[in-house]
Formats: C-alpha cells, structure tokens, sequence
C-alpha cells in the first residue's frame, strides 16, 4: 500500500541528468519554512507541493488546491518517493 503513495512534484524541482536519475533542486524544508536550527526534519528536501494515493490503475486522488486540469502538465508525479 506505501508504493500507491505519489509526491506531486514541480517539473522546476527536479533536473534529468546524464545517468537518466533525477536531482533535486529545492531548498530544505527548514529554508523554506525558515525554521530554527534544531527543529526535527529541517534538512529533509522540500520538493513536493502535494502528495496524493493510486486509487485506479490510471487515477490519483489529492485534495482539491493541490493540481488542476490546467496545471497537472506542470509536475511529475513520483511513485516510491523517499529520503534516504
């Protein structure tokens, strides 16, 4: 069931490079946010702006603010996300 999870991932946040992999190009969560220094999580990348569930074969579910028809071009959306 944790694989049917997706990060909605702004195509500006990641970068291909030779090798076919992806790159994160974001701020952490604490530069982001701009949280203090000992606060837990604070180095974790922020690169997703959404997350959502494979609910169908060919269909996501997220809330309703996070994509549109006219912004779904927009993202990736990456299956199997996570910080090693």
């Amino acid at each position: 069931l944790s694989k049917s999870t997706v990060a909605l991932i702004p195509k500006g946040n990641l970068k291909l490079q030779s090798s076919g992999l992806f790159e994160l190009q974001s701020d952490s969560l604490g530069e982001f946010m701009n949280l203090c220094p000992d606060e837990p999580f604070r180095e974790q990348p922020n690169a997703a702006n959404c997350s959502g569930a494979l609910v169908a074969e060919d269909l996501v579910a997220t809330a309703g603010h996070c994509i549109t028809e006219d912004t779904c071009s927009m993202y990736y959306f990456v299956f199997n996300y996570n910080v090693n």
